[in-house]
């Protein structure tokens, strides 16, 4: 069942000040972004209970965590929280790492479906300094994850990873949250990173809390080798740290392009036939010929219904 985030807070330090008032479904990963400075990292904290400062109230569904009257500590709130730096302790190995946190609970035994997700189980006696930067993320994870948290708190995990090696950790961090079906808030200032693991995305803007534009749609397509997929019976070409047998993407407005005929010769990802057709509510909206599929793109009022387009997806976000 989703749990919900319910925050009346205000936070204020010096000329500095944020106003976060909404109840937010914890379903899968929430993404929260706003620019440099405007607060996300303190949000997080006076979430977690480490920042005394702010006021107001926090519930996650009918726990009280923070009221007029109360203070649950952070210990108490079943939080796990993966800062910007790993935070691994150097003088344990990498089990030792992951166990720590399991002494004040009473289950001692980590998830193997954690250790299968994250992939480190080959990694689980080595020294964490002689780990490479992903792998030491994907630790921390692992450690914060493993005491079965009810909410995850990720600020900027990626953080002074290059894009590269983004793109290889991000299914990792997706994998892991999927398998503890642990519900997570995940700060990133990148869209590109929240586009391809975040459900559902709220922002900081002009000091206040609200939720971002309308998420672009998921489309699934079906994984059919090592780095190929296909979507409506069009192959096109996916990263090779895409698994299983579905998958799915997102595909930005920019990166689309609509043409009468089709295109001779484009560097795209794929292009399909669609058709324009109309909702009960008068939109219109774009209908794959010969599929049931349905492009959620905003159509221009000239384009009359039943005319069939080219649309070809210049790019493409894979999601995890």
């Amino acid at each position: 069942m989703t749990k919900l985030l319910s925050l009346d807070l205000e936070l204020t330090f010096g000329n500095f000040h944020l106003t976060a008032n909404e109840k937010i479904p914890m379903s899968g990963v929430v993404g929260l972004s706003g620019p440099s400075g405007s607060g996300k990292t303190s949000l997080l904290n006076a979430i977690a209970g480490l920042q005394k400062s702010a006021k107001g109230t926090v519930f996650l569904d009918n726990e009280p965590w923070q009221t007029t009257s109360e203070f649950v500590p952070p210990h108490k709130r079943g939080i796990g929280v993966v800062f910007q730096e790993a935070r691994l302790f150097p003088h344990l190995n990498v089990i030792e790492n992951i166990q720590f946190g399991l002494r004040f609970h009473s289950h001692k035994t980590i998830n193997a479906d954690l250790i299968e997700a994250l992939e480190i189980g080959d990694l689980l006696k080595r020294q964490v300094t002689a780990l490479s930067g992903g792998e030491q993320r994907r630790v921390a994870l692992a450690r914060a994850l493993a005491v079965n948290p009810q909410l995850m708190l990720l600020d900027e995990p990626m953080n002074g990873l290059d894009i590269e090696r983004r793109a290889r950790l991000i299914p990792f961090f997706a994998k892991a949250l999927k398998a503890m079906e642990c519900p997570a808030l995940y700060v990133s200032h990148d869209q590109t990173e929240l586009m391809q693991i975040a459900d559902t995305q709220y922002c900081i803007r002009d000091t206040e809390l609200a939720k971002a534009g309308r998420q672009l749609p998921k489309y699934k397509f079906q994984i059919t080798g090592p780095n190929t997929g296909m979507f409506n019976g069009v192959s096109f070409e996916i990263p090779r740290s895409i698994s299983g047998s579905e998958q799915s993407f997102r595909v930005s407005h920019d990166k689309i392009l609509l043409t009468s005929n089709k295109p001779d010769s484009l560097n795209a990802a794929f292009t399909l036939e669609v058709e324009v057709c109309e909702t009960i509510e008068g939109c219109r909206f774009l209908k794959v010929v010969g599929a049931n599929d349905e492009f959620n793109v905003e159509i221009d009022a000239s384009y009359q219904l039943g005319t069939r387009l080219w649309l070809t997806a210049l790019g493409l976000e894979f999601c995890y």
